[in-house]
């Protein structure tokens, strides 16, 4: 915040108070302190024991029959990569809104020199609003938003790399694990939201360096687009292909369900055996008489 603040004095002219600058630095070193105070805490609270699990993380010697990794990922490694993904992507959220938040704050509070940016009346006149953009103190709002962006839908891209494993605690089908769904419809979409999220983090970078708001959309909306459509058609899969014949369609996913559940109780080691059967019962082999 300290950074901005400086970076925002020199664009905007402005020549600081001491005993005011005073004031404001402390008030910055404490919001950035309770900051670092709450996710540090919320870093250990949450992770702690999974770092633990990952330090420690041994193989299980059995892989999944749809991705062919063994089962200690799912285990020791993948529950920390989601935590720290979801870590990432709220500390960065939420420093896209405290830098929207202070470059509002600070144009109030410390008003620019004339010329360095224009004035909010002088926008109702303006037939070309964007032309305030080309402002330098908005050019560094943007800019390091756009950053953020950037690493906001990098970090969603990788999510959606991560999600494809999850496929495998699905509830969605007749048993809990992968469905014909979710690796025919679910997986190629994760795939398809991955790459349309990467692509999404370059353009924002791309519309931030040009300052045009159009392509920095571009990867939000085709992100949501997508999601719609994607989850549109596994309903429809799900409704009108899986569900007319369901036993077909999922005998494969059934099977696995049935195998790696006995191997988890250890029953796939119980061993079958025939016994000779003698129709001679009599009443005194009984006991009967």
């Amino acid at each position: 915040m300290r950074a901005l603040k400086k970076k925002y004095y020199r664009i905007s002219g402005i020549t600081s108070d001491r005993a005011e600058e005073h004031l404001i630095n402390r008030l910055t070193f404490g919001g950035s302190m309770l900051l670092a105070l709450i996710f540090t805490s919320y870093f250990t609270r949450m992770t702690w024991f999974e770092i633990l699990q990952y330090l420690n993380r041994t193989s299980f010697g059995i892989v999944d029959p749809i991705y062919q990794k063994d089962v200690g990922f799912y285990i020791f490694q993948l529950p920390l990569f989601r935590s720290l993904l979801n870590l990432g992507l709220s500390f960065t959220i939420l420093m896209v809104i405290l830098t929207v938040v202070f470059h509002m704050l600070i144009v109030n509070v410390k008003k620019p020199s004339e010329g360095t940016i224009y004035d909010i009346n002088e926008l109702r006149s303006r037939k070309d609003v964007t032309a305030v953009f080309n402002k330098n103190i908005f050019v560094n709002a943007i800019m390091k938003i756009g950053i953020l962006g950037f690493m906001v839908f990098m970090i969603i891209g990788v999510t959606n790399i991560l999600s494809i494993y999850d496929l495998l605690y699905s509830p969605r089908g007749v048993a809990y694990g992968a469905s014909y769904t979710d690796i025919h419809v679910s997986l190629p979409g994760f795939q398809i939201k991955a790459v349309i999220a990467f692509i999404g983090a370059i353009a924002i970078l791309i519309g931030a360096y040009r300052r045009q708001w159009k392509i920095m959309a571009t990867g939000p909306i085709a992100l949501f687009i997508a999601s719609i459509i994607i989850g549109g058609i596994g309903a429809g899969v799900q409704q009108f292909i899986v569900e007319p014949d369901e036993r077909s369609k999922e005998k494969e996913y059934l099977e696995y369900n049935i195998n790696y559940t006995q191997m988890a109780f250890n029953l796939d080691k119980i061993q079958d055996k025939e016994f000779p059967v003698n129709q001679n019962l009599t009443p005194e082999s009984t006991g009967s008489k």
